[in-house]
């Protein structure tokens, strides 16, 4: 996905800009400093990690006071698509889980989240 984010800014721009900084981390181990950022973006991140709790504490340790965050992950819905997520899930691929689990885990951390689901997906933001 890196190398395809820079050769789209090369069809765009001609070359890579100076200023964008491409990095492959470990989400259960940010490489950054406490409060870095001001806003995170995470997308399609919690179904495929198991533990959610050290992701959002990660999150949480990166972010600036007053930051916000912007999470995106396929959750199990009451729809056909969940016998794939299922699926998926034994065999390692992804981690099914229903919105009120996610919830529960950002509760637990005092992360008061708002969502939206539309269909499989769930949008979730923290302020």
């Amino acid at each position: 996905m890196l190398r395809r984010a820079k050769s789209i800014l090369v069809r765009l721009n001609g070359k890579v800009p100076a200023n964008p900084v491409f990095l492959h981390g470990d989400a259960l181990r940010l490489p950054f400093k406490p409060k870095s950022f001001g806003t995170v973006i995470a997308l399609n991140l919690l179904h495929v990690i198991e533990d959610v709790r050290q992701v959002l504490l990660e999150i949480q340790r990166v972010l600036a006071d007053g930051g916000a965050m912007t999470l995106t992950t396929l959750i199990e819905n009451n729809r056909l698509v969940d016998k794939y997520l299922q699926i998926l899930g034994s065999s390692g691929k992804l981690v099914p889980r229903k919105i009120n689990q996610l919830v529960s885990a950002f509760d637990d951390l005092g992360m008061t989240v708002k969502y939206h689901i539309k269909g499989n997906m769930a949008f979730i933001n923290y302020k």
